[in-house]
């Protein structure tokens, strides 16, 4: 809860990887305005609530990897100011912010509000099979998104619209079939749509 870092108002970096944390509740962090680096790694967070960062107005980069989060509230990260870059990532040899290897089934629309400046979202290895129109929404900036190993069934028109910076798109090679082929007339030729 807040009171634990009341006294660290300072704090730039915090990290709690591997402390076997269930649940966050909502505010924990609020008076850590001056927080970069949040490290939540290898924990048991199952969710994410629209008021589990709040405060957390001047963060960097946020580490989730390997924990089995099953849900993501809408809002969830518009604390954040236009600084975050999300973490970097060796594999990708760049900014991304890796929601892979998670538990997600579903986004909720607005998940990613806020994360206007956000240059990579890496959601590879998750139950992801439904992708809608919102859920992108407020990545105004992302040019690489990684879908990869989702079993995503469908897509709805316009779900990537709002992503007008798009570059790299990467999803599973499940989603390909004959009805599906006419959802990437929807790219302009300098987006690389990547089948893995």
């Amino acid at each position: 809860s807040t009171h634990h870092f009341v006294y660290l108002t300072r704090l730039r970096d915090l990290n709690l990887a591997s402390n076997r944390i269930a649940t966050i509740q909502n505010n924990s962090f609020a008076c850590l305005t001056k927080l970069e680096y949040l490290y939540l790694r290898s924990n048991s967070i199952k969710a994410i609530h629209a008021q589990t960062f709040a405060g957390l107005s001047s963060l960097y980069g946020l580490d989730l990897l390997n924990n089995p989060i099953g849900s993501i509230e809408s809002f969830s990260f518009a604390h954040f100011g236009a600084q975050f870059k999300g973490i970097v990532s060796s594999k990708l040899a760049m900014q991304v912010f890796s929601l892979n290897n998670l538990r997600l089934a579903t986004l909720n629309v607005n998940t990613f509000d806020g994360l206007s400046a956000l240059v990579g979202l890496d959601l590879s290895w998750n139950g992801l099979s439904y992708l809608q129109q919102g859920q992108f929404a407020g990545l105004t900036g992302l040019a690489n998104l990684y879908l990869t190993a989702n079993p995503i069934r469908t897509i709805e028109s316009n779900t990537f619209s709002s992503l007008t910076a798009l570059k790299v798109l990467n999803f599973p090679e499940t989603f390909l079939n004959e009805t599906q082929k006419a959802f990437f007339y929807n790219f302009n030729e300098t987006t690389q749509l990547g089948v893995s």
